[in-house]
């Protein structure tokens, strides 16, 4: 797989974004959580993490379809240390399926996310879906890849 080109993993996050995670997760960091779920992680991901550990995109909004889901919007990215916990949270709290990982909240409180998303069975990167809590959990693909995902994100609109 080609690498990710830098100017796209540094656009989403802007000059200002706000980090969350502190220090640049390690190879350890990642093979952690991998060890603990069982999922590969895409290369493109690792990298996008390399520049911020979690935080607050300068580039939020993804709307490919605003009739059908007009409020994805990504408030935060988790922290590479929080992948875990927070999926698991996600999962016992509040009856998200387990079909992957938690990568980013939405400014719903939990009634919407972003997860990298598994299907079982498959070898291939994992797409990212956007979950809807309030529609009995409705996935929706919003990147075949994590890298085409950061590519639809575009600058809030105020």
């Amino acid at each position: 797989m080609p690498a990710v080109d830098p100017t796209l993993l540094e656009s989403v996050w802007g000059s200002e974004a706000l980090a969350e995670g502190g220090e640049a997760p390690s190879d350890a960091d990642f093979a952690a959580v991998e060890s603990a779920t069982g999922y590969g992680l895409p290369e493109s991901y690792k990298a996008f993490m390399r520049l911020h550990n979690g935080g607050y995109p300068l580039r939020s909004d993804y709307n490919p379809n605003e009739e059908e889901d007009p409020s994805s919007q990504v408030e935060t990215f988790l922290s590479v240390d929080s992948l875990v916990e927070e999926t698991e949270f996600y999962g016992e709290e509040w009856g998200y399926p387990a079909i992957g990982l938690v990568i980013a909240e939405c400014p719903s409180g939990g009634h919407d996310l972003f997860m990298l998303h598994y299907p079982a069975g498959s070898t291939t990167e994992p797409s990212v879906i956007h979950v809807d809590q309030e529609l009995d959990y409705r996935c929706t693909t919003v990147g075949e890849t994590f890298a085409e995902f950061l590519a639809g994100l575009r600058e809030a609109q105020e």
